[in-house]
């Protein structure tokens, strides 16, 4: 499978992800009305699979306030339906067209997804102005 998972674990990462790092074609997606990490699928063809969607799903949801909770909805849409509001505040986006996978983020789940995890300083430059996001956190997929 070719499909990348990235998330991030605060507001100014999740807007660098969202509006500058994903493209029209990426699935994005956020648990619905809850606090939490973006999440942006990647594949080289454009297309995800099911267990892509579900594994991205349970990332969503593992990285939130719903942590804890069951039958969580992940909203999840092509990153062109994915709009920052004029003026909002980083990681403040709205969406359409989208659909939800209810998913329940156990510990044991997350393991078992094979991933690999870059926890540290990343440079990141866009719009002429280079910052730093501690801690970015990608998961790949093998």
């Amino acid at each position: 499978m070719d499909s990348i998972y990235t998330l991030v674990k605060n507001n100014i990462q999740n807007d660098y992800l969202t509006t500058k790092f994903a493209v029209g074609s990426d699935i994005w997606m956020h648990v619905k009305n809850i606090p939490g990490s973006h999440v942006i699928i990647k594949s080289k063809n454009g297309n995800v699979s099911d267990t892509a969607l579900l594994e991205g799903a349970l990332l969503a949801a593992f990285f939130s306030k719903a942590k804890h909770s069951s039958n969580v909805p992940v909203d999840y849409t092509e990153k062109k339906n994915v709009k920052k509001p004029s003026g909002a505040k980083p990681g403040m986006v709205v969406y359409f067209t989208n659909k939800t996978i209810y998913v329940t983020p156990e510990e044991s789940k997350i393991k078992k997804i094979n991933i690999s995890i870059i926890i540290g300083s990343m440079s990141i430059v866009g719009v002429g102005i280079l910052f730093k996001c501690l801690p970015l956190l990608i998961f790949k997929k093998f």
